[in-house]
């Protein structure tokens, strides 16, 4: 969830940490983190101005309705199901207001789901919920254009609404993401857009992730793992690398816990088949610095201490998005 989540998907709300570490939810697409009437059960949110998909074309509420919609849908079977329950029912029996989805015209009622014009998006819950703004930080609770909808395909063909836009993407092998132009970072108070492009490749062991970031040379300078450990045998080895002599990095205060890249499974937890190496090219863009005058598309090399460290681990947006009925509501155990 993490890529999708923070390089090309924006949801209606976010999590924004400070420079202090300090985690709050922010509006995303929305303004801000909506308001409530009728005791929390009625929800209200405003799109910003200048919104964008990556053709360009304006994001509107109408997107959003649709993004919701798809997921009453019998294929969308994955994700935190709290906006779908809220609306319609409990269990699966939320299914039965929109059997099909948006796909043959119908949509829910105006008095479950609402969007009065293009900019407001209005959540008729059938209970109270304070932890609303939670709920709409979801991966899911975003927006998705119509008419680039695939249905089951639509995970292997999204279409962005944040930084970067998917270039290319090989099942089980490789995706490469490059920058979204469309993007207006005024409205998006969680993101950046510093590296022209992302490339992942998929399934690599942790003892060729290990030798290829220790080596350090070519484009693996800018390397990193997002799932693997240092390879056992290999730890003592980086241990003594001269350029692995400063504090381990803890966590990235940029991000939430929940979105946190790590370098192996949490304990007890299979990792995921996800991917396993990235590298960034940063080709100079003087006309992208940042304040320090370095500019963003050209940053030196991470120190080997940020790209290779022994597993510790993290807990994973899985972990935080308990689904209802399992104990907690969304905006806990973050």
């Amino acid at each position: 969830m993490l890529i999708s989540q923070l390089l090309y998907n924006r949801s209606l709300t976010g999590y924004k940490v400070d420079e202090n570490g300090k985690v709050k939810v922010v509006g995303d697409l929305a303004t801000d983190t909506g308001t409530s009437a009728d005791g929390g059960k009625t929800w209200k949110f405003t799109l910003k101005d200048g919104l964008k998909w990556q053709d360009g074309s304006p994001i509107t509420s109408q997107d959003v309705r649709w993004g919701i919609e798809r997921l009453y849908a019998s294929f969308e079977t994955d994700g935190p199901q709290y906006i779908q329950q809220w609306l319609s029912g409990d269990g699966t029996s939320y299914r039965k207001a929109l059997p099909d989805g948006p796909y043959d015209g119908k949509h829910l009622p105006s008095s479950v789901l609402d969007t009065p014009d293009d900019k407001t998006i209005v959540f008729h819950f059938l209970k109270p919920h304070a932890d609303a703004p939670f709920a709409t930080a979801m991966p899911n609770i975003g927006a998705v254009k119509a008419d680039k909808d695939g249905k089951q395909k639509y995970d292997n063909e999204p279409f962005s609404s944040g930084p970067y836009q998917v270039a290319d993407y090989k099942t089980g092998k490789s995706l490469t993401l490059v920058r979204n132009t469309n993007w207006n970072p005024k409205t998006d108070p969680i993101r950046h857009q510093y590296p022209d492009k992302f490339e992942i490749s998929f399934g690599h062991q942790a003892t060729d992730s290990t030798r290829r970031l220790l080596a350090d040379q070519g484009p693996d300078k800018y390397g990193m793992s997002y799932t693997n450990a240092v390879a056992p045998e290999m730890v003592q080895k980086v241990l003594n690398d001269s350029r692995h002599q400063e504090p381990p990095l803890r966590r990235d205060p940029a991000l939430p816990r929940r979105h946190q890249l790590q370098h192996g499974p949490p304990q007890g937890r299979q990792g995921p088949q996800g991917p396993r190496l990235r590298r960034a090219q940063r080709p100079d863009h003087p006309a992208d610095r940042r304040g320090d005058g370095r500019a963003a598309g050209h940053q030196p090399p991470l120190p080997l201490h940020r790209r290779l460290q022994a597993h510790r681990p993290v807990r994973q947006e899985g972990q935080a998005e308990r689904r209802p009925g399992q104990g907690q509501g969304p905006a806990e155990g973050g």
